[in-house]
């Protein structure tokens, strides 16, 4: 966390069921992500992801 937190990120934090951690990206930061990517390597899986900015439909 602290190495995303040092490459850019906005906001890092670890979900609630950890190991996993996540980091708050945009495109003026966008070089945190391929510079986490290189720091993990073959030790972990690094992803990009969109978030849900509307709550749940339910459709009939």
């Amino acid at each position: 966390m602290e190495k995303m937190r040092e490459f850019g990120a906005y906001g890092v934090g670890m979900s609630s069921f950890g190991p996993s951690i996540y980091g708050i990206l945009d495109k003026k930061n966008r070089d945190a992500f391929k510079a986490t990517k290189e720091f993990i390597g073959e030790n972990g899986i690094v992803f990009k992801t969109k978030a849900q900015n509307h709550g749940f439909e339910l459709k009939r």
